[in-house]
C-alpha cells in the first residue's frame, strides 16, 4: 500500500511510498496480517444500511464459523456505536468488555466477552452485532479534513469508501497468541442504500441501484465502496469510478498486464486474479494514495486516475508511475499467497513488493537500471540514520519506518540479487511466501535465507554483511566486504 502526499513534488511524491501521515504511521502494520492456514474462515452475514448523504451506517450481522481461539478480541471501528453483541440464534445478550489497545489499532476499539473466571475469555461458534454510526460527511474541496488515510471510514459527499482491514466496519477476530486478524471473511449481506447509484463489495460484482444482495464464498477482504459511480468491464477486469476515457482506459489496461506478465514470469505462477481497479477521491486536499485489496486495486486522488501516469509522455514519470503500479501488483501476487504479521513481517511485505517491482521496471524499461534503482534507493535510505535489520527489528516497532519499508530494505534485497544470486534470492521469496509459520518475523526471514542459500558458512557471511550491518550502504565496499562478495560469488558457482 502507497500513499503519497499532494504537498511534495511529483518524483518525491512517487518514491516515497508513505503508508499515511505521520501519528497513523504504526496503524498498519499492527493489523498484523495472518498466513494462511487450517483454520476455519469467518463468515460475515446480515443487513448493511447507509446513507452517503447523512454518513450514517447501521449494521445488523452475524460473524459466523469462529476458529478457536483462546486469548481474543473482536476489532470494530471507534466510530461504531455498539448496540449489543448477541448469540448466533438471537436467544442470549452477551455482557462483554471493551478496551482500547493503542499500540496494535488505531481505528479500533477491542471487545471481548469475558469467561467464567477473571482469566479465561468466552467465545461461541457465532456472535450477532447490532451496531450504528455517523461521520462526517466531507467536502475536500469547500471544507475539506486535514488529513485522510487507508483506515478512514470517509463519506465524501458521493460515496461511502471503507477498507475491509483497517477500518474494521465489520467485528474482526483477533487472534492475541499468534497476532492473527481474520479480517478475510465470505459474506452474504444484504445492503440497503436509499440514496446510493452503486453498491460494490469486494469479490462481487459491483450492482446498480440502492438494494444488493451479495455473495461471496471465496474469502476475501469485504472493501466498500458506496454511493454515486460508475463502473464498466474491459479485457477481464472492472473498472470503478475510473476518470479515464475508454481508450485510455484500454491502454493503462495493456501496460499493466505487461507489468502482470513480467511479474508472473519472475515468480513462476500466474495470479489467479481478474484484477477490479477502483478509483475515488479523498476527503482531504493533500494526500493521495493506492493500496490493494485483493482483487481490487484502489486509487485515491483528487487529479486524476494514479494509474494514468502509465500513459504519460514523459519518460522518467512513465517509469515512476510503472514501478508505482508494479508494486501494487506485486501485492497481489504475494497476497494470494501469504499475509504478513508481526512488525517485521509490515517490512517484509512491502520491501519485497519494492524489490519485485524493481526487477519488473528494470526489466521493461532499458533506460533505467538495477544498478541505478539500487543507488538511488541507498542514497534515500542515508538520509536517515541507518540501522541494522536486526536492530530495527528488535526496537519494538520504533525504527520501522516508510525509508526502512521502501528504500533500505529493498536495497537490501536488491544488492543481495547482485552479489548472491537472483536464482536464490526468488528462492527466498518462494520460501517466505509459502512455508508455514506462527511469525513472519526477522528470524524466520533469516531462516527461510539461509535455507535458500544452502551453504551454512556462506549464509552466515551473508547475514552478517546484510542483515546484522549497514556496511552495504557505502559506494566504496571495504577490503572485507569487497571479499565476501567474492567469496560468494565463487561459493554459488561452486554449488
Amino acid at each position: 500500500m502507497t500513499h503519497i502526499p499532494h504537498s511534495l513534488p511529483l518524483s518525491i511524491r512517487l518514491i516515497q511510498y508513505c503508508v499515511y501521515t505521520g501519528f497513523l504511521l504504526l496503524s498498519y502494520p499492527a493489523l498484523a496480517e495472518y498466513s494462511a492456514t487450517s483454520n476455519p474462515v469467518p463468515h460475515l452475514s446480515g443487513t448493511l444500511e447507509v446513507s452517503v448523504a447523512t454518513g450514517t451506517i447501521e449494521a445488523d450481522v452475524t460473524v459466523g464459523n469462529l476458529p478457536r481461539v483462546q486469548d481474543y478480541t473482536f476489532q470494530l471501528n471507534s466510530g461504531l456505536n455498539l448496540h449489543n453483541i448477541r448469540s448466533g440464534d438471537l436467544a442470549a445478550t452477551y455482557h462483554y468488555r471493551r478496551t482500547a489497545l493503542p499500540e496494535r489499532f488505531h481505528e479500533s476499539l477491542s471487545y471481548w466477552l469475558p469467561g467464567s473466571d477473571s482469566n479465561s475469555k468466552y467465545l461461541p461458534q457465532a456472535l450477532h452485532w447490532n451496531y450504528t454510526g455517523k461521520y462526517p460527511v466531507i467536502d475536500a474541496l469547500e471544507n475539506p479534513a486535514a488529513f485522510d488515510w487507508k483506515g478512514n471510514i470517509a463519506f465524501n459527499g458521493g460515496t461511502l469508501r471503507a477498507d475491509g482491514m483497517q477500518t474494521a466496519w465489520f467485528p474482526q477476530l483477533y487472534d492475541k497468541d499468534s497476532d492473527k486478524l481474520f479480517y478475510e471473511v465470505t459474506y452474504d449481506l444484504k445492503i440497503s442504500c436509499n440514496d446510493c447509484r452503486a453498491i460494490f463489495v469486494n469479490g462481487s460484482h459491483p450492482v446498480l441501484g440502492t438494494q444488493a444482495h451479495l455473495i461471496s464464498k471465496d474469502p476475501v477482504e469485504p472493501l466498500l465502496l458506496l454511493g454515486d459511480f460508475s463502473f464498466s468491464e474491459q479485457a477481464g477486469n472492472v473498472l470503478i469510478n475510473s476518470p479515464l476515457s475508454p481508450a485510455d482506459a484500454e491502454r493503462v489496461l495493456t501496460r499493466l498486464t505487461a507489468i502482470k506478465q513480467k511479474m508472473a514470469k519472475l515468480l513462476g505462477w500466474q495470479s489467479d486474479s481478474g484484477l477490479t481497479f477502483l478509483s475515488t477521491t479523498p476527503v482531504s486536499k493533500a494526500n493521495a494514495w493506492m493500496w490493494v485489496s485483493i482483487p481490487s486495486i484502489v486509487s485515491v486522488d483528487h487529479d486524476d486516475d494514479l494509474l494514468a501516469g502509465l500513459l504519460s509522455e514523459d519518460l522518467e514519470k512513465r517509469i515512476s508511475y510503472s514501478q508505482f503500479a508494479a508494486h501494487e501488483l506485486a501485492h497481489v501476487f504475494i497476497g494470494e499467497r501469504r499475509q504478513f504479521n508481526s512488525d517485521f513481517g509490515f517490512i517484509l511485505s512491502e520491501s519485497l513488493a519494492e524489490y519485485l517491482a524493481s526487477l519488473v521496471v528494470s526489466d521493461l524499461f532499458a533506460e533505467t537500471s538495477m544498478d541505478e534503482i539500487t543507488q538511488k534507493k541507498l542514497q534515500r535510505a542515508a538520509r536517515s540514520p541507518l540501522h541494522s535489520l536486526r536492530e530495527i527489528s528488535e526496537s519494538g516497532g520504533e525504527l520501522n519506518n516508510d525509508t526502512v519499508r521502501y528504500q533500505q530494505a529493498p536495497a537490501i534485497w536488491l544488492l543481495l540479487d547482485k552479489n548472491l544470486s537472483r536464482a536464490v534470492m526468488l528462492n527466498w521469496v518462494e520460501r517466505l511466501l509459502t512455508q508455514q509459520t506462527k511469525l513472519t518475523d526477522y528470524a524466520f526471514a533469516s531462516e527461510q535465507l539461509r535455507a535458500s542459500i544452502g551453504d551454512e558458512l556462506l549464509a552466515d557471511a551473508i547475514l552478517h554483511q546484510y542483515f546484522e550491518g549497514t556496511g552495504y550502504s557505502t559506494n566504496n565496499p571495504s577490503k572485507e566486504m569487497r571479499e565476501a562478495n567474492a567469496t560468494s560469488a565463487k561459493a554459488l558457482e561452486s554449488r
